[in-house]
């Protein structure tokens, strides 16, 4: 068991993300503003906390989630390494490869159909938390700009996350033997519709 643990393919699985966090100080500064953020400020949820304090914490919980980005990607892929030889595996592998060149070669359509993304956009590279939607949604749109920094990772992020689940709701589904195939379909189907 020890041995296994400390083999040299877990030792290289460990420190690739590790690196990838180390790294990401070094380039998150191409895209994070983190000095003078002109106009922009942040409109406080009470008296307590100063701007700067703000920018501080949405900095420090950013990288809270980023690490667990970084991780969660990295394992999922190794996972997926390892297992690709399983049917369902490939099959969501290739769902995942169809739906990210979609969002590559309509980029940014997705993204700039509500101003929204582009306020929490604003607010996440200022390292401000954008209270009128939600302070994580900032600190996770910041967390995907720090595990690579290009706007497209947001919405990369965002489906991969989506289709990660998706596989995950399937592999459970698919093991459970109390369901018929009809209604492991049904059940699996219902996160395939198109929103209304």
């Amino acid at each position: 068991m020890r041995s296994r643990l400390f083999s040299f393919k877990n030792i290289i699985r460990f420190w690739i993300p590790v690196i990838h966090f180390i790294l990401s100080f070094f380039y998150e500064r191409s895209i994070l503003i983190f000095g003078s953020t002109g106009i922009v400020k942040a409109v406080a949820k009470s008296d307590f906390l100063s701007d700067k304090a703000e920018r501080v914490m949405g900095y420090t919980l950013a990288k809270v989630f980023e690490v667990l980005l970084i991780f969660m990607i990295w394992h999922l892929l190794y996972y997926v390494i390892d297992h690709f030889k399983e049917k369902y595996i490939k099959g969501f592998f290739v769902f995942f490869l169809l739906g990210l060149a979609l969002i590559l070669f309509s980029w940014p359509l997705g993204f700039i159909q509500s101003i929204d993304n582009y306020i929490t956009y604003s607010y996440a590279i200022r390292l401000y938390p954008e209270y009128w939607h939600s302070a994580y949604t900032s600190i996770i749109y910041c967390a995907c700009l720090m595990v690579f920094p290009t706007p497209v990772m947001i919405s990369v992020i965002q489906w991969l996350l989506f289709v990660f689940i998706l596989g995950y709701i399937f592999h459970r589904v698919r093991s459970c033997e109390k369901f018929s195939k009809i209604t492991k379909i049904l059940i699996f189907s219902i996160f395939l519709t198109p929103c209304v």
